[in-house]
């Protein structure tokens, strides 16, 4: 019989429970992630971590409670690209942590950029990492490479919705089992990547705690082509030029050659994939529901073919409501699509460009911040496929 070597963790409750108690918050990570991830944290008592993808602050407050509780004064870096929480703009990212009180860890947001930017600069030895980011390729595979060269063996990585894409085509709500397929990130990181392993124990319903570890060894160095050729894998985003160009800086300085082409071959690729959906596969597209709360108000600026691909999207999973449909042409396409002066005095919670052409994007999203900066935050920038 062939066994997996994998090593069970213990879990540990009291920081996360003691924690909601006290501030009684909503996280996206369960009371069973958190069990996970404390219990980790009470066997490896580490001095440094990094968290990377902050989203409200719940884990950024357990981490702190649990550290706290166990006595070790420590650093605490939570990192991430978004200074607005990504899933209700009117909020900040890490909000909840920064709404609590009597914090334990000498602590630092970094918000703005990738982690390729902080670790490359950072003069602290990180020993503990909590990487819970997009859960779509590339996210953190991109993620966990650019830290990689910068962690001594030993350094514990925690992957949280190692089991995402499974809980979301298992459940009732259409919008998330459409996205299933691509929930598998930190799924593909965890099992390219080589290192001493933990498994996560089962809850009380039987079912797989949704978070996973791995240990850096140096056979995680020796075996890192694995990681890069997962990156091969289609990609559902892909990223801006800046943070291509911070993830660049540390591949090119830290990685041999074959490294470094297998992903340039893999961008490359992704991005001619990314322009075949859009002309050739209406189903291709799809909508950023992950930065988009649930039942808000949208504005659609642009009737063209994506604008008809997202109308109809949305209409079909009723996951939000098109409150207004713009076009500059619109007296020539008649009801539904208005005028676009309508931006000026709809009330809605997000503006959804869908204009392919990447000129009339910017110059449409320009002047709709020219005549009114309050709009930045309201705009999805990556809705253009061809950016």
């Amino acid at each position: 019989m062939v066994r997996h070597m994998q090593k069970k963790n213990e879990m540990w409750y009291e920081p996360a429970d003691f924690a909601r108690s006290k501030l009684k918050f909503e996280c996206e990570m369960s009371r069973d992630d958190h069990g996970f991830l404390c219990g980790l944290i009470k066997q490896k008592l580490p001095s440094v971590i990094m968290e990377i993808g902050v989203a409200e602050g719940g884990t950024t407050l357990v981490i702190d409670t649990a550290m706290k509780m166990l006595g070790i004064v420590g650093k605490l870096f939570s990192i991430d690209i978004s200074k607005e929480l990504y899933c209700d703009r009117t909020k900040d990212t890490g909000f909840i942590y920064k709404e609590s009180e009597n914090h334990w860890l000498e602590h630092e947001f970094i918000f703005g950029h990738t982690v390729a930017d902080f670790i490359r600069d950072t003069k602290e030895i990180i020993d503990f990492v909590v990487l819970d980011t997009t859960h779509i390729v590339p996210g953190e595979l991109l993620d966990f490479l650019a830290i990689l060269p910068y962690l001594n063996n030993g350094t514990t990585v925690v992957l949280h919705d190692v089991f995402l894409n499974i809980a979301r085509g298992l459940c009732n709500d259409p919008t998330l089992v459409s996205s299933s397929p691509w929930s598998i990130a930190t799924k593909l990181l965890y099992s390219s990547v080589s290192g001493i392993k933990y498994s996560s124990e089962k809850n009380n319903s039987g079912e797989y705690v949704n978070i996973s570890a791995f240990e850096i060894t140096e056979q995680t160095r020796e075996q890192v082509y694995n990681v890069f050729f997962a990156l091969t894998h289609t990609w559902q985003y892909i990223p801006a030029d800046w943070q291509i160009g911070e993830y660049k800086m540390v591949f090119g300085k830290e990685y041999d050659d074959e490294c470094n082409r297998l992903f340039e071959y893999a961008l490359e690729s992704n991005k001619k994939i990314k322009k075949n959906e859009f002309y050739y596969n209406n189903q291709g597209f799809h909508i950023p529901f992950r930065e988009i709360s649930y039942n808000s108000k949208v504005l659609l600026y642009g009737a063209g073919m994506l604008g008809r691909l997202i109308f109809r999207e949305i209409n079909e999973t009723k996951y939000c409501e098109v409150v207004a449909w713009v076009d500059r042409d619109y007296e020539k396409m008649g009801a539904p699509i208005i005028s676009p002066e309508m931006v000026f005095s709809s009330e809605y919670d997000y503006i959804l460009i869908a204009i392919e052409d990447t000129s009339v994007y910017q110059y449409i999203r320009k002047t709709i911040i020219g005549r009114d900066s309050r709009l930045e935050k309201k705009i999805l920038d990556h809705i253009n496929l061809n950016a």
